[in-house]
């Protein structure tokens, strides 16, 4: 299935030929054809690589001075498309059909230079610390901490490292 924008293409070359084909002068219907192509031309996906590629282009930015997001992050969620498609009877059924590619996330590449338990022993200080936030214990942490006293009385028992 198509995106919306891709929809709404193929709806326009269908009333351009349905002009052609039925009409004795076409003019007027191939007009309406050509100004919904300019629409299409403005609010199209923007492309490239980015996390934006598929965001719509004629919608833009909400003019943030810092980091401004964006007005319609996807182009099947564009007001002015919707409005295009409703005329060419988009039913609730299609759009929910419709394609809605959405860019690939890099995967991480090679081993983290800090260990994992590490970064997590680091954040828990810093939420600790900076923020004034407790972290919570893991169940393990928890169940060490209720049962700690009592295993302390089991001859032999030798607390892991990671236990104090």
């Amino acid at each position: 299935m198509l995106d919306l924008h891709g929809w709404i293409t193929q709806q326009i070359d269908a009333a351009e030929q349905h002009a052609l084909d039925h009409q004795r002068d076409p003019s007027d219907a191939l007009r309406w054809c050509k100004a919904h192509r300019k629409i299409l031309t403005t609010h199209a996906p923007a492309g490239g690589g980015g996390s934006d590629a598929y965001a719509c282009e004629g919608c833009g930015y909400n003019g943030a001075d810092y980091c401004p997001e964006l007005n319609v992050e996807h182009v099947n969620d564009c007001p002015t498309l919707l409005a295009l498609a409703e005329g060419y009877g988009l039913t609730k059924e299609q759009r929910a059909a419709l394609d809605r590619p959405e860019p690939e996330r890099p995967a991480p590449t090679g081993p983290s230079l800090i260990p994992a338990a590490l970064a997590e022993a680091m954040y828990g200080h810093l939420l600790a610390t900076v923020v004034g936030v407790q972290p919570v214990p893991s169940p393990r942490q928890r169940a060490l901490e209720i049962l700690g006293p009592e295993l302390k009385k089991i001859s032999g028992y030798l607390p892991s490292p990671s236990s104090e």
